[in-house]
């Protein structure tokens, strides 16, 4: 053991300087290991350095993110967070906040930290992703410290806006705010107009004068509550309402002359009106409208609107896969409308709602006629009751004696050889 040990110093003492160089340079190397790690969310490429202590399952760093290079990214998916005031920790770097997959039902008061008015504590942030979060309840002062944010995602949530949980200015810190992101982030059972009169003044009253992207995509939306509706948001240029349950389009596009790109597909569309039309026609020759996946209604209502779209100023996203989905006569079914002229389409003079309607109304008479024959029947028979009684009685009678006499003829031996005599 000691002849081992003599010679391991034998053989490093002659390095002198260079083992204590190595040394230093391992060591240095070993403590930046420790402080820096390859983050597998962001890619191998990519380097994460450590994040804040309440935020230590998240990763932190540099990475392209959304078309932007070298952004200072907070990721914290999936990391079974749910105190969202963990997120006053963020470090001041972070340029980009992605926190998904997470449990936060309610976001309180100043999750990013409580204002102060002598500095902006998150002036890098520009994005906040805080989607699939299950949050329930958003408070009106949830967001502070967000002025400089351009880009907010709150899809896939169980947001409540109606009622009680109604706070129409949660919004209204975002005031440089470019794309709002709410795809199917709501969670109240009532869609009516109501729900969309809360949603619409919810972000009106943020005052988003450079909102240009809003997405407001499988919220079961089914009209907006005002044409003019849109108007305040002037810079707008693309607006998503794929997969609700719009039958038409009626809001005034006019007013928002940016407008780029509107997606109503997979919606209830059955036809546009010649009023739609008129409307939609002004747009800009760069607007684009997407209406795949609607039920069209194929008849002669929709002769206009086939024209129109073959002669529309603008560009009809996907027309040439629009079908119909009911037709008259029903050989039009499944049909492209591109691949239709117009004396096929046909006037159902007796619709099937009228006939519907119509049929429903005469069997609805019929059973009230029922109703009412069988109950004057019964009026009328407690009312004679005793005559039917009388009468009921003395015809059972005469048949009970007739019945009887019958019998006694047939057992009568007289009767039996009379008939014997006749016969020989």
């Amino acid at each position: 053991m000691c002849s081992r040990h003599h010679n391991y110093h034998s053989i490093i003492t002659p390095m002198g300087p260079k083992l204590h160089s190595s040394s230093l340079i391992l060591t240095v190397s070993i403590m930046y290991l420790l402080t820096v790690k390859i983050n597998p969310i962001f890619g191998e490429d990519s380097v994460s350095v450590n994040c804040p202590i309440l935020l230590k399952n998240c990763s932190c760093g540099h990475q392209t993110y959304r078309g932007t290079d070298a952004t200072y990214i907070t990721n914290c998916t999936d990391t079974g967070i749910t105190d969202p005031l963990v997120l006053r920790d963020i470090s001041q770097a972070t340029e980009a906040l992605i926190f998904t997959g997470n449990f936060i039902h309610e976001l309180p008061p100043n999750i990013f930290g409580v204002p102060d008015k002598s500095k902006e504590k998150h002036e890098a942030l520009k994005q906040v992703n805080m989607s699939h979060n299950y949050i329930r309840k958003v408070h009106g002062k949830s967001f502070h410290e967000v002025s400089s944010v351009v880009m907010l995602d709150l899809s896939n949530n169980q947001i409540l806006i109606t009622g009680d949980e109604y706070h129409p200015r949660f919004l209204t810190n975002f005031g440089n705010l470019e794309e709002l992101y709410l795809d199917n982030a709501f969670g109240d059972i009532d869609r009516s107009d109501n729900f969309m009169e809360d949603l619409m003044s919810m972000v009106v009253e943020a005052k988003p004068n450079r909102l240009r992207i809003l997405s407001l995509k499988y919220n079961r939306i089914k009209r907006f509550p005002q044409p003019s509706t849109l108007c305040e948001l002037p810079s707008l240029q693309k607006l998503m309402l794929n997969g609700n349950n719009i039958t038409d389009i009626g809001i005034d596009l006019s007013c928002n002359t940016r407008l780029r790109y509107l997606d109503l597909s997979n919606n209830r569309i059955t036809s546009l009106d010649n009023q739609t039309l008129h409307r939609l026609s002004p747009m800009s020759p760069t607007f684009h409208i997407d209406l795949r996946g609607n039920p069209f209604h194929c008849d002669c209502k929709l002769r206009e609107f086939i024209n129109w779209m073959s002669n529309a100023p603008f560009f009809v996203t996907g027309k040439l896969e629009y079908r119909c989905a009911t037709g008259y006569p029903e050989s039009l079914i499944n049909r492209t409308l591109l691949s239709l002229s117009p004396y096929e389409l046909e006037c159902d003079h007796l619709s099937s709602s009228v006939r519907h309607g119509y049929f429903s109304i005469t069997y609805i008479i019929l059973v009230i006629c029922i109703f009412i024959s069988t109950f004057l029947l019964i009026g009328l028979v407690y009312q004679n009751r005793n005559i039917l009684f009388t009468s009921c009685t003395k015809s059972w009678a005469e048949v009970l004696s007739k019945s009887q006499y019958a019998s006694l003829e047939k057992n009568d031996p007289r009767v039996t050889r009379g008939v014997e005599e006749v016969t020989v």
